[in-house]
């Protein structure tokens, strides 16, 4: 509430009070005392039954065209190209909102009408709407159908389609995708939307008196008996309107009260007082960001089909080729990747790799692009979707289940993948109960469960903060080995971490495609220069640290075995520079001489030449080097502190 103005408590009550003052003045000249007799009169009783049955048979109509409708309108929305036919579309849908009733009920009966425009093969047929109660349902849904279609398409594009694309990805069809996602997500907007239908429908008077006239029990509902009542016997209009009014508003209130159950279920902790909850696990609480699974999409949909007692099956490595071709977007490169090999795809902002995953994943197609890959692709990023109205272990099993698998079977392939990503113990938990590295915990579980051959990682760590990336990168690392995988990133780390080859992008081409250290030691592009900004020193890992040439270098180990090829990695701006070795100190100390000193966009950038396989760099102030006499070919001792070193195993590296 502290962040409304307090000019805006005035206006807000006005609004109020014009809305509310005249429902209370018709009130106060209710003949309360006559009400029952007013409403059990034959007259009032028959168009209350009327109202009733054709307002339910209407907004029933809507739901079942309107649904679909809103749907097409929003995923349209989301496509690439704007279709052209989706604009004028809406527009037609929304006509009718501000339409004045009487020109609707022209527009009916021009159309339907004996002369209109299909009024006389209706005729021939044996078919008669006008003055019917068919017409008035007709006239209901023409002027209610806007309200269900713009509620349900507006929630689901907020929505978006990430949901029913990890679903797809999953092996649900697209009919179990609407069941089992689609309509739990937005059926409180369907609920809602279906409420003003009726609300609609039941004050229809000017469409329904023009089409369909007024005929008791036939064709004069409630706003048609209150108008004529109006002139006959006012108290009578005031009461059936009284009668109106509370229909609406318990209709109302109802979808109301269903829209915060269902709201109130999607957010509820399942499991909130057990021990060991979320906040024991060690994660970061940054913000979730996974998209779990497009594993395959060529699934039975076997959610409402027959069960199994057979798990997804284990499938053997499958390279892929991407031949990335769209001219719209500047994008044109080929790519390649062996069986059980990992490729890092960098780049900078535009060059081509979202375009590129993506056409990997199946989310966009272009014609003159070509790609072979796997039947079974698991695609992972920063955007959350696992499934709100879902448990954690449900949104596990979700793929099993679509595989057909028992659902026994399935929840206990569930425990053992989350179990395998630390996840054990929170199987009951809501997804919007788990902390941002705990979800991607999850959507790796899920993704994992149905054995993918291929995996797609599109910046998987962007929304996480430095402790759950690491978690969940060494997780990756190890329950990815043997599967592979394609990583779109903006962090070395990662590369060095996961990757085997890197695979460089400008402008939309491929520039680069080199075995790691290749491509970090001598980098291909600027960009590479910038991306491999760190100082990275290869070697194996020693009793004492990690051996580059002749050079140790002590950190903190990150898996890292004695015996294992490896890389410290570190900050230049970690580097201090000394004139004389620090007596008794803890650090990595180097013997250096200065090769070359440059200007860096904070300081000084000093390279220096410590006897280990590559030169490392220092970034120091401008006072400290004029300090130091910093200059090429001078002697220093550059000290780095071993929490700073990072020792990253790079076992997996291709030579």
């Amino acid at each position: 509430m502290r962040a409304i103005p307090r000019g805006f408590w005035l206006p807000a009550t006005l609004a109020l009070a014009m809305l509310i003052l005249p429902l209370v003045g018709m009130a106060s000249r209710v003949p309360w005392a006559d009400l029952g007799p007013i409403l059990s009169s034959a007259a009032s009783t028959d168009a209350l039954w009327l109202s009733l049955r054709t307002c339910l048979t209407s907004m029933a109509i809507c739901l079942l065209v309107g649904t679909p409708l809103a749907l097409i309108f929003a995923r349209a929305a989301e496509l690439p190209r704007r279709p052209a036919w989706l604009t004028p579309l809406r527009t037609f849908v929304l006509v009718p909102l501000v339409m004045p009733p009487v020109v609707a009920g022209l527009a009916l009966l021009t159309t339907f009408g004996r002369r209109g425009l299909l009024g006389s093969a209706l005729e021939v047929a044996g078919i008669q709407i006008p003055f019917t109660t068919a017409a008035v349902i007709l006239a209901q849904v023409f002027v209610s159908l806007p309200f269900l279609v713009t509620t349900v398409d507006s929630a689901a594009r907020a929505a978006g389609s990430d949901l029913e694309h990890a679903a797809a990805g999953l092996g649900a069809s697209r009919w179990v995708q609407f069941r089992r996602i689609t309509l739990p997500v937005l059926g409180p907007s369907i609920v809602s939307g279906a409420a003003l239908a009726f609300a609609r429908s039941l004050g229809e008077f000017g469409a329904t008196i023009t089409f369909a006239g007024s005929l008791q029990g036939t064709t004069r509902t409630l706003p048609l008996e209150v108008y004529l009542q109006r002139e006959q016997d006012p108290d009578s209009a005031l009461a059936l309107a009284l009668l109106l009014i509370l229909i609406a508003l318990l209709v109302t209130a109802l979808s109301t009260a269903i829209e915060a159950h269902s709201s109130r279920r999607f957010a509820r902790t399942h499991d909130a007082e057990k021990p060991g909850g979320a906040d024991m696990r060690g994660d970061g609480g940054g913000p979730a960001g996974v998209v779990g699974g497009r594993a395959g999409g060529g699934g039975a949909g076997g959610v409402v089909g027959a069960d199994s007692d057979a798990e997804p099956e284990t499938r053997a490595p499958v390279g892929f080729v991407l031949e990335a071709d769209v001219p719209e977007r500047g994008v044109r490169y080929r790519l390649e990747a062996k069986p059980g090999e990992t490729i890092a795809l960098i780049g900078p902002n535009g060059s081509g790799k979202s375009t590129g995953i993506r056409l990997l994943a199946g989310d966009i197609t272009s014609p003159t692009s070509r790609v072979e890959r796997p039947e079974a692709v698991g695609f992972l990023d920063q955007a959350p979707a696992l499934f709100p109205h879902m448990s954690v272990l449900d949104n596990v099993a979700f793929g099993p289940r679509c595989a057909g698998v028992a659902k026994a079977k399935a929840r206990e392939r569930a425990r053992a993948e989350l179990a395998a990503v630390g996840m054990a113990g929170l199987e009951q938990r809501n997804p919007r109960q788990l902390s941002g590295g705990q979800a991607q915990r999850v959507a790796l579980a899920r993704l994992l469960a149905v054995n993918p051959q291929l995996l797609l990682l599109d910046e998987p760590f962007a929304a996480l903060d430095p402790t759950a990336t690491a978690q969940l990168r060494a997780i990756i690392a190890r329950r990815v080995a043997g599967i592979t995988t394609l990583i779109v990133t903006h962090d070395i780390v990662d590369a060095l971490t996961l990757a085997d080859r890197v695979a460089v992008l400008e402008g939309g081409k491929l520039v680069a495609l080199a075995p790691m250290p290749e491509a970090l030691s001598r980098p291909a592009t600027a960009f590479v220069a910038s991306f491999a900004g760190v100082n990275m020193q290869f070697g194996v890992m020693g009793a004492e640290g990690l051996v580059s040439g002749g050079v140790t270098f002590q950190g903190i180990a990150d898996g890292l075995a004695e015996g294992e090829p490896g890389a410290a990695v570190f900050e230049p701006t970690a580097v201090a520079l000394r004139v004389k070795r620090t007596p008794g100190s803890p650090r990595n100390v180097f013997e250096a001489r200065v090769r070359s000193v440059s200007t860096a966009a904070v300081g000084v950038n000093v390279e220096l030449d410590i006897g280990s396989a590559a030169p490392i760099h220092a970034v120091i102030t401008a006072g400290a080097a004029a300090e130091l006499g910093v200059e090429e070919g001078a002697s220093v001792f550059a000290e780095v502190k071993a929490v700073q070193v990072r020792l990253i195993t790079t076992s997996h590296v291709a030579d």
